[in-house]
């Protein structure tokens, strides 16, 4: 299988006092997509050649979410095989501090994103066990 390397992007904006994380809903359905534990998701994409990590998750955010974000570090490694592409993704998921933007899905996304929101990084309740993961390893 092709190896594609990716990232994803834990957004942390300080709302009324507490940090809170964008969280996005995928628009598949979990009835026809059992392979995902769930269709929680975070900003992110395909690394492009030749871009490092870091701005990827900056570019892959202000392209799904309309944010403008700075990257702050990796918290995590991880692969995702996906046998109806025949391929692997290989990526890894990093801290990014709001700097400006609100969040809008953006016209060509919506196929793939039903909604995104400010969620508080407290509120683990029905949240899928790798993003509990990613928000433990970068501290929240």
């Amino acid at each position: 299988m092709k190896e594609k390397p990716c990232v994803k992007a834990i957004v942390i904006k300080n709302i009324d006092g507490e940090p809170q994380f964008y969280y996005q809903e995928k628009a598949y359905s979990r009835k026809f997509r059992t392979d995902f534990e769930s269709n929680a998701d975070l900003p992110g994409g395909a690394v492009d050649e030749g871009e490092t990590l870091e701005a990827a998750a900056e570019r892959e955010t202000l392209e799904e979410t309309g944010l403008i974000v700075k990257h702050v570090r990796k918290v995590s490694e991880w692969r995702f095989e996906r046998s109806w592409k025949n391929d692997v993704l290989v990526g890894t998921t990093h801290l990014c501090h709001w700097i400006s933007g609100e969040p809008a899905i953006k016209e060509e996304e919506k196929g793939e994103i039903a909604r995104g929101y400010w969620r508080k990084t407290s509120d683990r309740q029905g949240l899928a066990q790798w993003i509990i993961e990613d928000l433990t390893a970068a501290g929240y």
